[in-house]
């Protein structure tokens, strides 16, 4: 887990033994006005826009693999920058790559659950 914005959102995927309620099933990706727009099997809808992904990335460059604590500083983040590509990596999660040669951070389908929850207003965190 990493702290974020005073939450904590998932670095991976929950163990499945913890019997986690959150929704990472995908129904659709594409492109909206402002970001992409995820679709969720249960309905939900959220844009999220390049920024907020490119902040949100937890490879060991934007966090501490020691200590979870969040290394890169969101003020070094151009409010300009673009998604470049959007790649699957297996069925849990994406690999964004960024305009600013950003490309590291896995994007797991938990960790996009939620940020589209928090971008959709439902700013509760996973429990642990």
């Amino acid at each position: 887990m990493v702290n974020y914005d005073g939450e904590t959102h998932p670095l991976v995927r929950r163990d499945s033994t913890k019997g986690s309620t959150m929704n990472t099933s995908l129904a659709g990706l594409r492109q909206g006005d402002h970001g992409i727009l995820f679709t969720w099997a249960d309905g939900l809808e959220a844009e999220l826009d390049p920024r907020t992904l490119r902040i949100s990335c937890t490879c060991a460059r934007c966090v501490s693999e020691t200590t979870g604590t969040r290394l890169l500083d969101p003020d070094t983040i151009a409010e300009d920058v673009k998604l470049t590509a959007l790649e699957p990596v297996g069925n849990y999660a994406y690999r964004c790559n960024f305009s600013d040669g950003h490309n590291t951070g896995l994007y797991t389908l938990e960790l996009l659950r939620w940020l589209c929850e928090r971008a959709a207003g439902r700013g509760d965190s996973p429990s642990a």
